[in-house]
């Protein structure tokens, strides 16, 4: 059925799946950080402490120490997961391609291996193939024969596994394999993250490679950071993102299965002077290995109400750079409900609890997500007046900038053809319906929840010449859709947004978009004491507000995964380890009070499980007499003691107000 969808939804509450007619609409994702920015999502940023920004009112030497030291200091909050980093740190490590020198270049071979986290980059190995000899960093052990594929093989430890050497076997095929041992080129080598191959000299060079695979093996368990054996990769194809390209110059990657292994498609790389590097022809393959396994939002709750047509959850957001110097008070509601007739609504609730008066999240995406372009190339934004703008027309019009929401139709669409039966996914995001009331509101000085117009980004390029020739994870098969509500989410603050995915044939689509632009909304979620329910807590005799009433902050059950001790607290990084900065700020001076107060945080290196949300509890006493101290009712053990000194002078592990039950 033109109509017919099926949504799955991730641990960090994104929607990472979205299959309807036209086949799966999410773009293919990213090595290192799967399901984490080609989701539908929401992300806050803090405007005034995000990177630049905020460092710009530093002293210059407290911004350079600031830079200079392992802590980002972007500040947004993501609704989906963490940027997983690359560094393949421990383990054996097992390198193996097959590669051919070519029979009419009389260019070399060479095939890198280094660790390019530290400054300058570090070699592992470097292995140097010509038709005169082998040689591994430096020493000569061997020759290869030109036009004959030989099967490359380095294996090397890291961590504890490491004797600081790597062994080589180069075998060609059908004949007698050689090996070699050396030490590490370049000695502390810490990870393994960046693999070269580079085909460099006076004329032009030639790289033939197949089967390119990476294995780590760590006790019982085997990763594949890597393994591409270019089968799908169709004849002829030129593939800018493997080696650059500069077609001025003659430059080009493309697939050739003249001379292929085994029968399939293998990899030849040719190069032209100034393609990489202007002072010789370099033609390489870069690749940057990493582990598998990703850390998303902790999911804090989850439910579907009977019928099985909405699924909400809620999840703490965090920075996705694992080591920050920023707090992530956000707590992310979402509800997705099946409409009918393939309309999706999508509810994103956002709730500050920042113990900072100065944390406000003022730059909100409701929603970032997009389509896969290979899966829906066709792709219009509606005008004011009803036009469809196409891709050249959203180039021509800047939307990559973003454009003020009313002067759109309020809704996209993205198409498997151009037929009006064409299978169709429309993203509906509204024209600021309360703008008006709102900015009226801010001028007579009264509470409001929109600070300007919204702002939709249309993030797409000009289709690639060879798209339906290309494998759809080659490049980035993406066109991103953002929204960009110009909401004020205060501290203590919740914010709500709704819009609506439509899934459907393109005529129709289209007809329930602009029914559908109307019922775009949002606004303030205010949550009043008398009518907001009470949960219970497990195993004590108390209750919790089940939304945030104000002046509550939100009380989680942690578990310290190494010790196994369960806690009670309204500090989610209570057992993620984090340091005191101190970048040589003066007393004194306000301005800088945040940076002055600056802790590191390494969520990379946390051992926590981020069990539920329990409920929220009042910072200051009410006047009711049934609510009573936390500490009263909890022992030391499940409750830490709030007056341990924190890293910095401002505490978020609080005692709480909380009812008896």
């Amino acid at each position: 059925d033109a109509n017919a969808f099926t949504a799955r939804f991730g641990k960090g509450g994104q929607l990472y799946s979205l299959r309807g007619a036209f086949g799966e609409s999410i773009p293919p994702q990213g090595v290192g950080n799967p399901w984490n920015d080609e989701v539908w999502q929401s992300v806050a940023v803090c405007g005034k402490y995000n990177g630049l920004p905020g460092t710009q009112i530093l002293p210059e030497a407290a911004a350079e120490r600031l830079q200079k030291s392992p802590y980002a200091d972007t500040y947004f909050i993501h609704n989906s997961g963490a940027y997983m980093g690359t560094h393949v740190d421990s383990g054996m490590i097992t390198l193996s391609c097959d590669v051919r020198l070519d029979p009419k270049s009389t260019v070399p071979l060479s095939v890198i291996l280094r660790d390019i986290s530290t400054e300058p980059w570090k070699n592992i190995a470097s292995l140097h193939m010509d038709t005169e000899a082998l040689i591994l960093n430096g020493k000569p052990f061997g020759s290869a024969e030109a036009g004959v594929w030989h099967t490359v093989t380095l294996s090397f430890g890291l961590g504890a596994d490491s004797d600081g050497t790597l062994t080589a076997t180069v075998a060609p095929h059908g004949g007698e394999a050689t090996t070699a041992k050396t030490p590490f080129e370049e000695s502390d080598i810490k990870v393994f993250n960046w693999l070269g191959l580079s085909a460099a000299g006076s004329s032009q060079g030639v790289i033939h490679i197949d089967n390119l695979c990476v294995k780590r093996t760590e006790g019982p368990d085997i990763t594949w950071p890597l393994k591409e054996d270019f089968d799908d990769y169709p004849v002829g194809g030129s593939f800018a993102h493997i080696a650059g390209e500069d077609k001025a110059k003659g430059g080009t990657a493309f697939v050739s299965d003249s001379i292929a292994v085994s029968g399939k498609n293998s990899l030849e790389i040719h190069d032209a002077p100034g393609l990489v590097a202007g002072w010789a022809p370099v033609v390489r393959v870069d690749v940057q290995s990493t582990r598998s396994g990703s850390l998303y939002c902790p999911l804090l709750a989850a439910d579907v109400p009977d019928g099985g047509r909405i699924y909400r959850t809620v999840n703490w957001g965090i920075v996705p750079q694992l080591k920050t110097i920023h707090r992530s008070p956000i707590l992310y509601y979402v509800q997705t409900r099946d409409v009918g007739e393939g309309v999706i609504e999508v509810t994103y609730v956002l709730h500050n609890f920042s113990a900072r008066d100065d944390i406000v999240f003022d730059w909100l995406n409701a929603p970032w997500g997009g389509t896969r372009i290979t899966s829906l190339p066709y792709h219009y934004v509606s005008s004011a007046d009803g036009e469809l703008w196409d891709r050249q027309k959203s180039v021509e019009l800047d939307l990559v900038s973003g454009i003020d929401v009313r002067e759109t139709g309020g809704w996209n669409l993205s198409c498997a053809t151009e037929a009006d039966d064409s299978p169709s996914l429309a993203l509906v995001f509204g024209r600021d319906r309360h703008l008006d009331a709102e900015l009226e509101r801010a001028a007579k000085g009264l509470p409001h929840c929109q600070i300007s117009p919204s702002i939709y980004r249309d993030m797409i390029s000009p289709l690639p010449e060879d798209l339906r020739r290309r494998p759809e994870q080659s490049w980035r098969n993406y066109d991103p859709a953002v929204v960009i509500p110009q909401l004020n989410l205060k501290p203590g603050t919740t914010i709500w947004y709704r819009s609506f995915l439509v899934v459907n044939r393109k005529d129709r689509a289209i007809e329930l978009a602009k029914s559908l632009v109307d019922k775009v909304d949002y606004g303030y979620a205010n949550f009043e004491p008398t009518t907001t329910p009470m949960v219970a807590l497990p195993n004590a005799a108390i209750e919790l507000f089940a939304h945030p009433v104000p002046g509550t902050m939100p009380l989680f059950l942690i578990e310290n995964a190494t010790t196994g001790q369960e806690v009670v607290t309204t500090d989610p990084y209570i057992f993620v380890p984090q340091e005191k900065l101190d970048l040589g700020i003066p007393p004194g001076n306000q301005k800088d009070d945040y940076y002055r107060q600056a802790v590191g945080y390494s969520m990379d290196e946390n051992n926590t499980h981020w069990k539920r949300i329990l409920g929220y509890g009042y910072v200051e006493k009410p006047e009711d007499a049934d609510f009573v101290r936390l500490s009263e009712l909890l022992d030391a053990n499940r409750f830490p003691a709030t007056n341990t000194p924190p890293p910095a002078g401002q505490a978020y592990h609080l005692e709480l107000w909380v009812k008896r039950k």
